[in-house]
């Protein structure tokens, strides 16, 4: 179904394309203009859209789980629909925001507590202590005076932190997909935040 659907909802393709070409076209101009104040407002305008296309996002995600909404019929219904993309758009970077914020703080927590933190302070301490200078001008001469329990301590402690970060990293982007159909679904933020309800849904 995900590798058909695409194929077969052109239109879904013909407003994305439209809607990355304005936010591409924005964040152009936010760059290549010197007005401040001109960059200002495209930088408004792409925050805007962005939310917009994640609210399109999650509609086809929802359209996919509880069947294809009633298409736009009439201009003043415009406004409406994109007002509620917007709105989800939101609600969708909130969830997205919740599911990194968690496993950044389940990381810091083991960290912390095996020790690895501190660890990997005593040798970055080496660098600092040793001077911007000193380790410009002659790296090899720093690394030297580190004595061999601290650079083995350093590497096995870098080592479980990036198996940590990576098995993290996996499984709340699992989660997080979870979430946004939970989102899809129901519309609400709290169902897609609650982990029991969305482990529930493995």
């Amino acid at each position: 179904d995900s590798l058909r659907y695409p194929t077969e909802n052109y239109m879904t393709w013909a407003v994305l394309a439209v809607i990355c070409f304005i936010i591409s076209i924005c964040s152009l101009a936010q760059y290549s203009v010197n007005n401040s104040i001109v960059s200002a407002v495209m930088s408004i305008i792409v925050i805007l859209v962005t939310f917009i296309e994640l609210g399109y996002c999650l509609k086809l995600t929802k359209s996919q789980i509880n069947g294809p909404e009633v298409t736009v019929k009439k201009m003043d219904e415009l406004p409406e629909v994109i007002k509620n993309e917007f709105i989800d758009g939101i609600k969708l970077t909130v969830v997205a925001i919740v599911y990194m914020i968690v496993p950044a703080i389940i990381f810091a927590i083991l960290a912390f507590l095996t020790g690895a933190w501190s660890k990997i302070s005593v040798f970055v301490g080496y660098f600092t202590n040793a001077g911007i200078n000193a380790v410009m001008s002659n790296p090899e001469a720093v690394v030297n005076a580190i004595p061999n329990a601290v650079i083995v301590d350093f590497a096995s402690s870098a080592m479980f932190l990036t198996i940590l970060g990576v098995i993290l990293m996996i499984v709340f982007t699992l989660l997080l997909e979870i979430a946004t159909a939970k989102l899809a679904e129901t519309g609400s933020i709290t169902d897609a935040i609650n982990f029991k309800v969305v482990v529930e849904k493995i």
